[in-house]
């Protein structure tokens, strides 16, 4: 495989992840847990309230030290104080129609925006969040093309949020101009026949690519968005032996993409370094995983860190031999109930589900 330094702003060193931050939808919690020793995971503080009822998007505000979740049946985004992960604590909770079963959050940093999407609502909506004690909604699209939307991600070099809604036997990619967040613009939708069921995508900035998980046959894809007018299909692999697909993270140093299978109960390795012919290096298994929903990785010590909602647990992977995955440890707590979305305290995508 060809290695790639990944450009984290840090002069290409990898920081490391100490804490985790797990969003759970049975719990109605968000949960702290120290990963500085990724064979030893301990449960820190939780928090858990009831506008965190079906608490499933987690992203951080590191510079802030503020994690906000966003919660499907309290139809809210939550901010919370992360600046000790001791003793988390809550600092301000926003309602609307717009947010009716809020699911995926990504963060804005710079411009202290969170973008929401909501799956009852069809929407994806914009939060000032400058002020952490006073979450304000600035701007809200709601389509058809949203249908049941899950997850959001960001292009920040190009202000640009993607995000999927799902029909039958299809998904609409929904690429949006988030530059006047106050004025969120529809930019292009394209409607892919042979991805179904896609909730899960990650982004290659410097080749242009998404990669995009597929519940509903197992498929992972690529998709060219060099033109964010006309996103095209590159490569779509059906993962050999799996049934469905959940979470995806991405390796690019490595040219190694990992994706989550709730039913098969697994994590697989793939080898993603052709663009055109994807092979599978290892899968690890085991009822720990079941129904497994996000993924991400700390890079610097080569482990991925999984939520797996029917066990209650956060599970973490040894991803040092991609060709040989196996399990460090894992921590399960009542706290964890349900366990779904996912957060490190590392700067990039895996704290903020944005890339630049």
């Amino acid at each position: 495989m060809n290695n790639r330094l990944i450009n984290t702003g840090f002069n290409n060193i990898i920081p490391s992840a100490t804490i985790a931050y797990v969003a759970s939808a049975t719990a109605d919690s968000i949960t702290s847990i120290d990963i500085s020793d990724s064979t030893n995971l301990l449960e820190l503080d939780s928090y858990t309230d009831a506008d965190l009822n079906s608490a499933r998007g987690i992203t951080l505000d590191l510079d802030n030290n503020i994690a906000y979740v966003g919660s499907s049946l309290a139809d809210t985004i939550t901010s919370i104080n992360i600046s000790d992960p001791n003793n988390l604590q809550f600092l301000d909770s926003y309602s609307s129609s717009n947010l009716d079963s809020a699911r995926g959050i990504a963060l804005d940093v710079a411009n202290q925006i969170a973008y929401v999407v909501s799956r009852n609502a069809d929407s994806i909506t914009s939060i000032d969040i400058s002020n952490p004690l006073n979450l304000s909604e600035l701007d809200s699209i709601t389509s058809n093309q949203l249908n049941v939307v899950e997850n959001v991600v960001l292009d920040l070099n190009r202000q640009i949020a993607y995000t999927f809604g799902q029909a039958i036997g299809f998904c609409f990619l929904n690429t949006i101009d988030i530059s006047n967040p106050n004025n969120l613009v529809s930019i292009n939708v394209t409607s892919f026949s042979d991805i179904e069921g896609s909730t899960y995508m990650v982004l290659d900035l410097d080749n242009n690519i998404a990669y995009v998980s597929s519940e509903i046959n197992a498929r992972l894809t690529t998709i060219d968005i060099s033109d964010t007018n006309n996103p095209t299909e590159i490569y779509g692999f059906i993962v050999p032996g799996l049934t469905e697909l959940t979470g995806i993270a991405l390796d690019l140093n490595n040219n190694v993409a990992y994706v989550l299978s709730p039913t098969e109960e697994s994590i697989t390795a793939i080898d993603i370094n052709n663009p055109l012919s994807f092979s599978v290096l290892s899968t690890y298994s085991n009822a720990i995983l079941s129904d497994a929903q996000e993924v991400k990785l700390d890079l610097s010590n080569q482990i991925a860190y999984v939520t797996g909602f029917k066990e209650n647990a956060i599970i973490a992977i040894d991803i040092s031999d991609p060709s040989n995955i196996d399990l460090s440890t894992l921590v399960s707590s009542g706290n964890l109930n349900g366990s779904f979305g996912i957060a490190l305290n590392i700067p990039g995508p895996a704290s903020t589900n944005a890339y630049s």
